[in-house]
């Protein structure tokens, strides 16, 4: 029926998105945040400039793949929801004396060079906790993980044989700072420690 091939030409596009508001729900300016703390609905919000925003990003990324939606656009390269630090009429701490990229844009980075590529399917057993995206590149297969959480997670890989892993934590946020960082790597793993709201990359070629 011709109500049958609609439905299946429709697509989902997503677009603008941010962890901070352009606008209110409720007719007004986002909320005030002069003193640059982690609140909602503001668009002054710090959390962009943080693992938590990198976290964030990618299982926005994943839920959104997931759910069969076409194109996803994500912030914008600068400003107060974007990726890359420029001098605002607000104080951003550390990134205004070392400049440089905030961790998100290492994650759109890879998100956006990867598109068109082939999805797989992943099950994560806490997704409120966890999320998971798996795909194709050039060398291999890679799964990247985000820790939703505050927390220290331990997460158990199964079905996925990684040669390496790289992970995007306290530990490596200065390096992830950088526009072409080099984010520290280490042998294959059946476990990877996600520190509170880190991120990884496991890369299985071959």
């Amino acid at each position: 029926a011709a109500s049958d091939v609609y439905k299946r030409q429709k697509h989902y596009r997503v677009s603008p998105v941010g962890i901070g508001s352009r606008t209110s729900p409720f007719g007004n300016e986002p909320t005030p945040n002069p003193d640059a703390v982690r609140v909602t609905m503001t668009g002054k919000d710090p959390r962009q400039r943080g693992l938590l925003g990198a976290a964030w990003h990618l299982g926005y990324v994943a839920r959104a793949a997931a759910s069969g939606v076409d194109s996803l656009a994500l912030g914008t390269p600068v400003g107060g929801f974007g990726l890359i630090h420029t001098a605002l009429d607000y104080s951003q701490p550390w990134f205004d004396q070392a400049g440089g990229v905030y961790p998100a844009f290492q994650i759109m980075r890879r998100m956006y060079s990867a598109s068109g590529a082939a999805r797989h399917a992943t099950e994560v057993s806490s997704p409120r906790n966890v999320q998971a995206l798996c795909f194709d590149t050039d060398y291999g297969q890679e799964l990247w993980l985000a820790n939703l959480t505050g927390e220290e997670i331990r997460v158990e890989i199964n079905g996925f044989d990684a040669n390496m892993v790289a992970v995007l934590d306290e530990s490596s946020f200065r390096e992830s700072t950088g526009v072409d960082a080099k984010i520290p790597t280490a042998g294959a793993s059946s476990q990877v420690v996600l520190g509170s709201y880190g991120t990884a990359i496991l890369t299985q070629t071959g």
